[in-house]
């Protein structure tokens, strides 16, 4: 929904700035005509189309130059990736790993996060890979940004990956141990990383995990 309003305001810009330079073009070249005041073409009518082009054509560039740096300024693209890949598998955004979790054993999940944003974009911001019934997630270690809350979902709070940076271009992978529950028969489910919220100026990619089980 973010990207469809996005991509309407950018189409809006892209048409109203020829119509606003042609507006103020013409407006400045009937009170102030270069051209003929300084008599650089002497037929009134040639000086006048002149004059609105060569307006109109300062005034677009003039308004392009500044769209761009209020967007450069106020809305430059921030993107979140969290990424499941398995341990030394490839790191690819369309992957869909697959894990077959064995009885008795713990099998490990990598989720690799990539930031690119300002941090009061990610104020409060944290990610969760929800439990399912047949698996228990965990730590293999302690971890400042990561761990499991009271409903055994596996969080990780995206503001502390910044540090005392307020903007940050940082990425860092996360271990996710899987352990099978006493449970019996083939179960699959798919894991999803999902945002407590979703910022306006952030863009958030994700593959998904399946988790399964067999008899």
């Amino acid at each position: 929904m973010k990207k469809v309003i996005a991509k309407i305001i950018s189409v809006l810009l892209k048409a109203s700035i020829p119509i606003i330079s042609a507006c103020i073009g013409i407006k400045l070249c009937e009170s102030f005509n270069l051209f003929q005041i300084f008599q650089i073409i002497a037929d009134p009518e040639k000086a006048f189309d002149v004059c609105m082009t060569a307006y109109i054509a300062i005034f677009d560039l003039m308004l392009h130059s500044f769209t761009d740096w209020i967007r450069q300024k106020f809305f430059t693209p921030q993107t979140v990736q969290a990424i499941f890949s398995k341990p030394n598998g490839i790191i690819q955004n369309d992957s869909i790993p697959d894990i077959l979790i064995h009885e008795g054993k713990h099998e490990k999940a990598i989720l690799t996060i990539s930031i690119s944003a300002k941090k009061k974009t990610c104020k409060g911001l944290k990610l969760t890979i929800e439990n399912v019934s047949y698996v228990t997630m965990q730590l293999p270690e302690e971890n400042k940004e990561a761990y499991v809350d009271d409903w055994e979902n596996y969080v990780i709070d995206l503001e502390k990956m910044f540090g005392n940076q307020e903007m940050a271009n940082t990425t860092q992978s996360f271990t996710i141990l899987l352990m099978r529950e006493p449970v019996s028969g083939k179960r699959q489910s798919e894991l999803y990383p999902k945002l407590n919220k979703e910022p306006f100026l952030l863009n958030f990619e994700t593959n998904k995990l399946i988790v399964r089980t067999e008899e």
